[in-house]
């Protein structure tokens, strides 16, 4: 008789009761008895036994292959006659199980795990002739690692999945797998249950990043976990590319394989241009699979303006307005830059002028110069761009305001005879504050009760005229002049 079983799981063999039968002539209530089986290499178990209906054992088999035992069986019949037959033998082949140590195993996460167990080097795996070992598995659960699933019912010829961490350190995740030999002459054997963990190792996964800064200013930062995406600690960063929308900005470029982002930006034009980094995240456990990313940077304009001068009188309002250019007539000064700046500092005879820390769209003042030549004022002005173009400060320049003096001519009078010329000559200090070069207009003729005569004047450097009187008394002309100053000024 042959018989095939899988080991461990004890076997029963009952020859059928015929007459003869299939197993030959078995009286009804047969008891048989045996000895120890022969075994085969690797098989163990087995034991002699006396006087049972059945024929029965548990043979381990500790190998990959199939083992077979004989077994030399007596029959006796059943009473009263208890007849002895004759010895038959019984072969029993085993079926090897798998018996497969725990494994594990790493991988990058998105990537596709494949783990095959190995006969002798994982124990016990049946394979080709001796049997095909599949395996099945529930679905695992572990927090933060996506795309685990069951493999079952039909079992498959390794372990495998796709495991996505979403964190920044690596994470395990534990397969139980059922491991089944199938054959093609007797059952399938069911294996140990055993396991498979897998680390899944965190890609870096870093959405894009911009910042903003002024010319000459400067970057140095590392991505953040959570806040641009997944950054596993340890990570440092290659520069692969960058390139500007402008040549009017330069950069250098941060030195690879450094855990921070770094450059120096300067633009030379009045408006924001961006540069584009494109950037490879590298991991000291390298995965693959993890993305470039861009750190786009926009370079706002900071004003670089040249020393200014300008000229005003006595008392009035100045304004002194950079040209906006890239550069233009007063360096460079991007549109909408606005100005704050302190006391002015000035020559003895100037007074006025206060400081401005509300930014303004323009210098402006009011100086006052009590001598009769021009007198400077010095600004030291700080120049800023608009809120649009980042509120950038750039370098103080200089505004030189000079103020002319205003004619101030007191009061003057003069004493002719009837019919006589007149000439009037103001003099500095005495008459007032007379600026060199001073003329004189007036645009009506004068004016008084029995006086004749007299002439209009137009920038004269005298007063002068002839007037007559038709009273036989003093009498009194009066002339309203106005005394332009040099450059303009009116006194």
């Amino acid at each position: 008789m042959t018989a095939v079983f899988c080991e461990g799981a004890g076997f029963t063999v009952t020859p059928a009761v015929g007459a003869p039968g299939i197993n030959g002539i078995v009286p009804a209530n047969t008891i048989f008895s045996w000895y120890a089986p022969d075994l085969s290499g690797g098989l163990t178990g087995g034991a002699a036994f006396s006087g049972t209906g059945v024929i029965t054992g548990n043979l381990i088999n500790t190998t990959s292959t199939q083992q077979t035992a004989v077994y030399t069986v007596t029959p006796t019949a059943p009473a009263p006659g208890s007849c002895v037959g004759s010895a038959f033998t019984l072969t029993v082949t085993i079926n090897p199980s798998a018996a497969i140590s725990s494994m594990s195993t790493t991988v990058c996460s998105g990537l596709t795990f494949r783990v095959t167990p190995t006969d002798g080097t994982n124990g016990q795996v049946p394979t080709g002739a001796s049997g095909t070992t599949t395996y099945t598995w529930s679905a695992p659960s572990a927090n933060n690692i996506l795309g685990a699933v069951a493999q079952s019912p039909t079992g498959v010829s390794d372990i495998f999945g796709t495991l996505t961490n979403q964190t920044n350190i690596p994470r395990t995740i534990t397969y139980f797998v059922t491991p089944r030999t199938s054959y093609s002459v007797g059952p399938n054997c069911v294996g140990s249950v055993f396991s498979v963990v897998v680390t899944v190792n965190p890609i870096v996964s870093i959405t894009g990043i911009t910042r903003v800064i002024c010319s000459e200013g400067s970057i140095s930062f590392s991505p953040t976990n959570i806040t641009h995406g997944i950054v596993p600690d340890g990570t440092t960063y290659e520069l692969v590319s960058a390139s500007g929308s402008n040549p009017a900005v330069t950069w250098t470029s941060f030195a690879s394989g450094s855990a921070l982002i770094t450059g120096t930006f300067s633009n030379t034009s009045n408006n924001a241009h961006s540069v584009t980094f494109n950037i490879r995240p590298i991991l000291a456990i390298e995965c693959s699979n993890s993305n470039n990313f861009t750190v786009v940077i926009t370079v706002n304009p900071k004003p670089a303006i040249t020393a200014m001068s300008a000229i005003s009188c006595d008392g009035l309002l100045f304004q002194v307005s950079p040209v906006v250019g890239n550069p233009g007539v007063n360096g460079l000064v991007p549109a909408g830059t606005l100005y704050t700046w302190t006391a002015p500092t000035y020559t003895a005879s100037l007074s006025g002028g206060l400081s401005q820390t509300v930014n303004q769209a323009f210098l402006s003042g009011t100086l006052f110069n009590s001598s009769n030549t021009i007198q400077t004022a010095t600004y030291q002005v700080v120049p800023v761009s608009s809120p649009s173009l980042g509120n950038c400060v750039g370098a103080t320049f200089t505004v030189q305001v000079g103020i002319l003096p205003n004619a101030e001519v007191l009061t003057l009078s003069q004493t002719v005879c009837s019919g006589i010329p007149f000439a009037i000559t103001p003099t500095h200090p005495g008459d007032g504050i007379i600026p060199a070069n001073t003329t004189y207009s007036w645009t009506a003729l004068p004016t008084g009760p029995f006086i004749t005569g007299g002439n209009l004047g137009t920038n004269a450097s005298v007063i002068s005229g002839t007037l007559s009187s038709t009273s036989n008394i003093p009498r009194t002309a009066t002339i309203n002049v106005t005394p332009p100053s040099p450059g303009g000024c009116l006194g």
